[in-house]
């Protein structure tokens, strides 16, 4: 890899110190829709973090880029002296952090670092989650995992003089900070911004018929953006998808799907968190503020389109990052639109009701249909009608007195084969002739697998029974315990009978040519049908399946087992 000063130098036609050149450059992020760039750095001594703030600014400037340099150094360069420096790292991404930490005396010990307030502040540097942002920090520049302990004055008496101008001091510095970095980030972003306003006014795109390309997902219209809350917006909008913890001040846009509103115990304040989506990513905006300057959010509902522009920080109380909102507008989408002289009428459409086939209520549907000029529109969905409620109420809104639009009402019917199969094979036996009524025990379900431990039949001509047949057959395998609870039958029994191939035989010449007849005759013929594989001997005898039969004839039986319909007819 190369050198930090090979590539500064070749970007900025200008050298770099020594020390901060001949850094090894180990691995680069682009984020390009972010225009962020990552370059992790291996330094061989400790580096001053201003210098690298210079140089990550000149890098932006030159790259029109947001650069961020991420040191490395080796475990055993970290020592104490060196926490001024994490301080003023986290203190970019954590303004707020400013003169809790001043005067206070740091140590290291047993892999706990320990940091002796001189000013009190321990509750603001939990509620920032202070701890947790330098143990990340120096375990990515030193590879160290070490703990946090807070020590000395970990509060201070507000009431106190003392406290009250380490505040108003601490306070008149965090404001002089965010003025001069929202200064920087105005300016940088300025003359973007007018470049994008520019481009934008002389070639809108506010309607599209297709999406494909870059429409193939919700896009925003920037000229529609108007102020709600806070200051003008400013700055380039990046995807939700690309913001990570260190994104610092963002601008984002999305479609609100979930508002959650609270009131302090206070009662002054309101604390607003907003969903939202641009379907690249989703992250929440938060806005925390007083009643009377949160009211124009009330405004604000499900399906709203917002620009929020603010600080990414991480939240302790939801567990990940959030936007926290210095200002908010509202916005238009590019809208969809059937711009056909003659509009169709769409007969095949599936809403959320239909298992598995679409996510869109109804309604909505057909509020969409008559944006769009269609006269009518078709539900059509799978095995169901529970949508035509949602669509009728919508086509009734829509059309008061008048007919606007006309809902078909339509379903995809699942289609029941009762035809029922009950007879299998070609032979031609009038209903006075000769049928062979049998059934037979198996040691399972599987003709493949298992085998036949009996067989019993009899011979019906002209509906009189004038012979029986019954054997035995040695399966030669075990009999599960299972199909012996069952059937009755044990090994002892079959032990001695006679084998597959002779019962099979003895039964087949029983039987001769005539049709047969069972109760779920396939499961029954298909060991037969096994047999005569096994033996070589060709199977060609028709076969009547009385399950069928009582299905088709029994329709107030509540099964169809043997002994159910036996004990019915």
């Amino acid at each position: 890899m190369k050198t930090l000063g090979e590539i500064y130098l070749s970007v900025c036609q200008s050298p770099l110190s020594d020390c901060i050149a001949n850094g090894n450059i180990t691995k680069v992020n682009i984020l390009n829709e972010a225009r962020l760039v990552k370059i992790k750095v291996d330094f061989p001594a400790l580096i001053d973090v201003n210098e690298l703030f210079t140089v990550e600014k000149k890098l932006s400037t030159a790259l029109n880029a947001h650069v961020r340099i991420k040191p490395h150094y080796k475990s055993e360069l970290f020592n104490t002296t060196y926490f001024p420096q994490l301080y003023l790292s986290i203190k970019r991404e954590i303004p707020s952090v400013n003169g809790t930490l001043t005067n206070a005396n740091v140590s290291f010990s047993d892999n706990t670092l320990t940091i002796e307030l001189q000013n009190g502040g321990k509750s603001l540097l939990d509620a920032k989650v202070f701890d947790k942002a330098l143990v990340n920090l120096i375990a990515e520049e030193f590879d160290l995992h070490l703990s946090i302990n807070y020590t000395g004055t970990l509060e201070v008496n507000a009431d106190s003089d003392e406290y009250k101008e380490v505040i108003k001091s601490a306070e008149q510095q965090m404001q002089r900070e965010q003025l001069a970095k929202a200064a920087d980030f105005y300016k940088e972003e300025e003359e973007n911004s007018k470049k994008v306003q520019k481009q934008h006014s002389e070639n809108v795109t506010e309607e599209v018929e297709i999406r494909e390309g870059k429409f193939a997902s919700p896009q925003l219209i920037q000229s529609s953006v108007r102020p709600l809350y806070g200051s003008s917006i400013r700055g380039k909008m990046v995807p939700i998808s690309s913001i990570a913890e260190d994104s610092g001040r963002v601008v984002v846009w999305g479609d609100v799907f979930d508002i959650d509103k609270r009131v302090t115990k206070s009662g002054d304040k309101n604390i607003f968190n907003f969903d939202i989506t641009d379907y690249t990513g989703s992250t929440t905006v938060k806005i925390f503020n007083s009643i009377k300057d949160c009211a124009p959010l009330d405004t604000l509902k499900k399906g709203s389109t917002i620009v929020a522009m603010g600080d990414i920080e991480y939240d302790k109380y939801a567990g990940e990052i959030v936007l926290n909102a210095r200002s908010i507008g509202t916005a238009k989408k590019v809208q969809v639109c059937d711009k056909a002289e003659k509009k169709r009428v769409e007969l095949h459409m599936h809403t959320n009701m239909s298992q598995m086939d679409a996510v869109t209520p109804a309604g909505e549907l057909v509020k969409r249909a008559y944006q769009w000029g269609h006269k009518a529109v078709a539900i059509t969905d799978h095995g169901v009608a529970q949508a035509f409620p949602d669509a009728m109420k919508a086509a009734d809104k829509i059309n008061g007195d008048e007919e606007k639009i006309k809902v078909l009402y339509g379903v995809e019917a699942y289609f029941m084969d009762d035809l029922v199969e009950s007879v299998d094979g070609a032979q031609n036996t009038p209903f006075d002739g000769t049928f062979i009524c049998f059934d037979i025990e198996t040691t399972g379900l599987s003709a493949a697998r298992d085998k036949i431990t009996e067989i019993g039949a009899i011979k019906v001509v002209n509906g009189e029974i004038t012979d029986t047949f019954s054997t035995f057959a040695n399966p030669e395998m075990p009999i599960p315990a299972k199909i012996t609870q069952l059937t009755g039958i044990t090994d002892n029994m079959v032990k001695d009978a006679p084998s597959q191939s002779e019962a099979v035989s003895a039964f087949l010449e029983f039987a001769g040519d005539n049709v047969l007849v069972a109760h779920n005759a396939p499961f029954d013929t298909s060991f037969i049908r096994k047999a005569c594989e096994n033996m070589g001997r060709k199977y060609n005898y028709t076969s009547i399946d009385t399950v069928a039969i009582s299905r088709a004839i029994l329709s107030d039986i509540k099964n169809c087992k043997l002994d159910t319909v036996a004990k019915y007819l």
